[in-house]
Formats: structure tokens, C-alpha cells, sequence
């Protein structure tokens, strides 16, 4: 028989992990709406996908206002 403190221990059980996924749904926000921020990657011409195949870029895009940044214009934003 389980004791009935044992639902509680679970509960707390993994309170010592950091949950990623929210806290980048706190931090990355659209500096417009608030609505939180997407990561996609650019589509790159064919040949530049050739000579570098590994190397992606990723921006910051908000679907509500139609807007990118990456992460030059994230890091200028968050100096401000």
C-alpha cells in the first residue's frame, strides 16, 4: 500500500530541473505583440547549401507581425 504522502513527493520530485521549454516561452517574446517567438531556419541558395551543407541559419520570427530577427538584431535588442 502506498503511503499518501507519496503523491506529494512526486509532485516535487522534479523540482530541481530547469524547464527549458517554458523559460523560453518567458524570454523570447515578439517585442511587438508578446506572443512567443518562433525559431525557423533561412532558406539558403542551393550552391552556398553546397559549399557549407552543416552550417544553418536561424531567426527569431513572431507569425502574428510578420517579423524576423536574428540573432545579431536579438542581441542589439536585448543590449538596449
Amino acid at each position: 500500500m502506498q503511503s499518501p504522502n507519496r503523491d506529494d513527493e512526486r509532485d516535487t520530485e522534479y523540482d530541481d530541473f530547469l524547464d527549458h521549454e517554458r523559460l523560453m516561452l518567458d524570454r523570447f517574446r515578439c517585442p511587438q505583440c508578446g506572443m512567443p517567438l518562433e525559431l525557423v531556419e533561412l532558406i539558403r541558395p542551393r550552391e552556398e547549401r553546397k559549399r557549407d551543407p552543416d552550417r544553418i541559419e536561424l531567426i527569431a520570427a513572431c507569425r502574428r507581425c510578420e517579423i524576423g530577427m536574428s540573432k545579431e538584431e536579438w542581441a542589439r535588442r536585448r543590449a538596449a
